[in-house]
């Protein structure tokens, strides 16, 4: 059953992603790394730089179950918090997990991803559930002593589902691999945006106008060097599914394009065009174009304030929402119904 499991596995995921099995086994059956083709003869491909971590489970054939789950608070701020009168129905599989297994993991934290792969020998459909993010914001919430039991019983939502033939099924592994590369940028953000917020302080600060050109020049310089670092990451158009993403991406880019013209900030012209025409921009026209120079300068270092907190915002969004979308809980399945709507749509 094993062996078939890992033939199914390999026949529905992409050829070009590499599959290693741990011998032995200690609670880690596969290591998954993502690769790309090259060229449009698909024979070349090289790594992404991108590894998944998996757990393989198989049944003969899998029992659909219906599990009805609460709305509840965020588990990140407080301790499990329910609402009874909301609640939904979710489709589930059920299995029973050795508690060695899902400790395994616990205590791995949440940075490297390690997926479970239930296989339905029968009908050779997969289905996934990161378990990282179900010990951290389903097991140990709702069940904190789980560690002193021999097995755990654990639900995967049948909508996670992975289907040979249908590369769209396999974009959730996508972005799950990919998390490192997050994690990553969101500590290089979080740097980044209180050096910005300094030196932006600074600016204010200054007691003649000497000092504060001085230290706007430092402000503009260090802006040009964190958007080179941050573009070079290759997950921007890389992950249509999270719009924020996409959105922060166009963002730098306008930015970037302001800012080749060294002196860019001190054209007074120049920034407001470019306050007024930034992907999402709220500026009153008339306001802007009443501002003299020197306001102009304090709105548009106010506004890069901004795009780097927005950037730190990516990651609470990622906590707080992204973690969430493949698990058996209410706010997952709310997500599920707004993104196939949104596609639907479009």
């Amino acid at each position: 059953m094993e062996d078939r499991s890992v033939r199914i596995i390999q026949d529905a995921l992409p050829e070009q992603w590499v599959i290693r099995a741990y011998k032995p086994d200690y609670g880690l059956d596969l290591a998954i790394e993502l690769f790309e083709f090259l060229d449009t003869e698909k024979s070349v491909a090289a790594t992404l730089g991108e590894t998944l971590f998996v757990q393989v489970k198989s049944k003969k054939s899998v029992e659909p179950a219906r599990l009805r789950v609460r709305a509840r608070r965020n588990v990140e701020l407080g301790p499990l918090r329910e609402d009874t009168t909301e609640t939904v129905e979710i489709e589930v599989a059920s299995l029973q997990l050795e508690t060695s297994e899902l400790m395994t993991v616990q205590t791995m934290g949440s940075a490297i991803p390690v997926m479970l792969l239930l296989v339905d020998l029968t009908t050779q459909r997969i289905y996934f559930i990161c378990l990282n993010d179900l010990v951290e914001k389903v097991v140990l919430p709702t069940d904190p002593s789980y560690h002193l039991k021999a097995s755990k019983v654990i639900h995967l939502p049948l909508r996670n589902c992975i289907v040979a033939g249908n590369p769209a099924s396999v974009l959730p592994l996508s972005l799950f691999a990919k998390r490192p590369k997050l994690y990553a940028a969101f500590e290089k953000f979080s740097y980044q945006a209180r050096e910005v917020e300094l030196a932006f302080e600074s600016y204010q600060g200054s007691a003649d106008e000497d000092l504060q050109e001085r230290a706007a020049d430092r402000l503009m310089d260090m802006v040009r060097h964190f958007l080179a670092i941050d573009l070079r990451y290759d997950f921007w158009t890389r992950i249509p599914e999270w719009q924020a993403i996409g959105a922060a991406h166009r963002t730098l880019l306008a930015l970037q394009e302001f800012v080749r013209n060294p002196a860019a900030d001190k054209d007074r012209s120049a920034i407001q065009e470019y306050l007024l025409h930034q992907s999402g921009s709220w500026w009153n026209e008339l306001f802007l174009r009443s501002l003299e120079l020197a306001s102009a300068r304090q709105q548009l270092y106010s506004q890069i304030v901004m795009i780097w907190r927005g950037l730190v915002n990516l990651s609470g969004m990622y906590e707080e929402l992204v973690r969430e979308c493949f698990l058996p809980t209410y706010l997952s399945s709310v997500l599920t119904e707004v993104l196939s709507e949104a596609s639907a749509e479009e």
